[in-house]
């Protein structure tokens, strides 16, 4: 029986979360992280449910609720972090007490800054938050990187760098399983420049491919 990763991209509905100073929403930018790392997970033969695939808000309760009844294997919260000043940085966060966690927040950790070796680790961190708290799986909750500043919006924004916080989520997933080795031990790739990416992944190509596809039906 394979894995049941359950996903909770965080905020949504009303809640928009943190916010960019041009007013990029962080509940729009984790979903659309969290639709890519379902997609990669489901391709490698995970069994993969969302907290929400649109733009709703279901409760921190209700997120728990439905990872534990589903009987997850491990419950991944991704958001994105903001300030009242000039933070940055990536981190992530695991319950308080929980091995498991630990092991998985590590893994995630480690491959969010392989690809984004740039920007500032500020490493694996317990908290008492609910939805680490409450749920019956290993629990992860992943801070991207910081929304509040202009060019942690100018980030976040960009589709290719979505795609590559997918992608190092997945990896540190497959890593917590132990179906991979560590990204730092092999041929290292150049680090990624998020702002000035321009190279698409094979993902936006997938995206843009699917969009064609969902237009030319609209035009039959």
């Amino acid at each position: 029986m394979s894995a049941k990763i359950f996903l909770d991209p965080g905020h949504g509905g009303h809640d928009g979360g943190a916010f960019g100073p041009t007013g990029l929403r962080e509940a729009d930018v984790v979903l659309a992280v969290c639709l890519r790392l379902r997609a990669a997970l489901m391709a490698g033969g995970f069994e993969v449910k969302m907290s929400r695939e649109t733009d709703t808000y279901p409760s921190l309760s209700d997120r728990c609720h439905m990872s534990n009844d589903w009987g997850s294997d491990l419950f991944l919260s991704v958001h994105c972090n903001s300030a009242d000043n000039d933070a940055s940085g990536i981190e992530t966060f695991h319950a308080v007490g929980s091995k498991n966690g630990v092991r998985a927040a590590a893994r995630v950790q480690e491959e969010m800054m392989y690809s984004f070796s740039g920007h500032k680790d500020r490493g694996v961190k317990a908290r008492n938050f609910k939805v680490l708290r409450s749920t019956k799986a290993p629990a992860v909750l992943a801070e991207l990187e910081f929304i509040q500043t202009i060019s942690g919006e100018k980030h976040l924004r960009n589709e290719h760098v979505q795609a590559v916080c997918s992608d190092a989520l997945h990896r540190g997933v497959l890593r917590y399983f132990d179906l991979i080795g560590p990204s730092n031990t092999m041929e290292k790739k150049e680090p990624v420049a998020a702002v000035l990416v321009t190279d698409k992944s094979v993902a936006d190509e997938i995206a843009d491919l699917s969009a064609k596809i969902i237009q030319l039906t609209k035009n039959l």
